[in-house]
């Protein structure tokens, strides 16, 4: 799946009246030619001890990327991703027509009589 993990869990904040569904994707990113990278690509190859790797990692070596969605949806966690992924792309494209490219003022103009 891209390297993304995921786990889910049910939420209900202070300020919400139903609880609901939580899913946290998270992603490792390497930098180039850190020991971290090493120790990955090597790990079906060749047996390390797990004190072996920890040694061998680099404190400031990865970086994570993170997602996290609020759903109502029963799809599994595996799948949620890839559902609401599309949706942000797709409003992105609208926030720019109309935030960078100045849309929304001309369309405001427009409306005056």
């Amino acid at each position: 799946m891209d390297g993304w993990s995921y786990c889910e869990a049910d939420l209900k904040l202070s300020g919400w009246t139903r609880i609901r569904r939580v899913v946290v994707y998270r992603r490792a990113h390497y930098k180039k030619g850190s020991k971290a990278k090493r120790v990955q690509s090597l790990e079906g190859a060749v047996e390390n001890t797990q004190a072996e790797q920890l040694e061998l990692l680099e404190e400031d070596a990865v970086n994570y990327e993170y997602a996290i969605y609020v759903t109502s949806l029963s799809q599994p966690a595996g799948e949620i991703r890839p559902l609401y992924n599309p949706r942000g792309d797709n409003e992105n494209c609208y926030d720019e027509l109309k935030n960078q490219w100045d849309w929304g003022r001309v369309y405001a103009q427009r409306s005056r009589p």
